[in-house]
């Protein structure tokens, strides 16, 4: 799969694809899963709750977002990809989502692994996508989009 162009996603997720380097899109997914597994490895268990001040996320709460957002990407790929071109894709208030989520009793480790589920399923999602999948384009508060910016928005 080839790299979004800035007409497949919306100007908000610029910074983010701009973070995703070259390579064969697939590769890359499963790339960025081992880099994220190895980061959130590495966290000590007294460490998990930590936040650098005050009314800011957890580590914890962090992973988890991350999960929640693939979901989310992933879903309004999946609709566009199965032409679904019309969907109205809500919002995804990342303070709301954040606030009905409470990881406080899960350790970073269960977190860890409900990521690595949500990657596999992604992985699977796009791993079977054609090129017209890629190319099916819908809309986000007015701005054209695709699988393929979703894609990359995930990594």
């Amino acid at each position: 799969m080839q790299r979004p162009t800035e007409s497949e996603f919306i100007p908000a997720a610029k910074n983010y694809i701009d973070l995703v380097p070259e390579g064969k899109f697939l590769d890359l997914m499963e790339q960025n899963k081992t880099q994220i597994i190895s980061f959130f490895s590495a966290i000590p268990a007294e460490k998990e709750n930590f936040r650098y001040s005050e009314k800011k996320w957890t580590i914890k709460q962090t992973l988890l977002h991350m999960a929640d957002t693939e979901r989310v990407m992933s879903f309004r790929a999946l609709a566009l990809s199965r032409g679904d071109v019309e969907a109205e894709f809500c919002d995804m208030d990342e303070k709301l989502y954040a606030s009905n989520a409470d990881p406080s009793s899960r350790s970073l480790d269960d977190i860890l692994k409900e990521f690595i589920t949500v990657r596999d399923s992604s992985v699977f999602l796009f791993k079977y996508l054609s090129d017209e999948h890629f190319g099916q384009v819908g809309s986000l508060f007015g701005y054209p989009v695709t699988p393929r910016g979703f894609g990359y928005i995930i990594i």
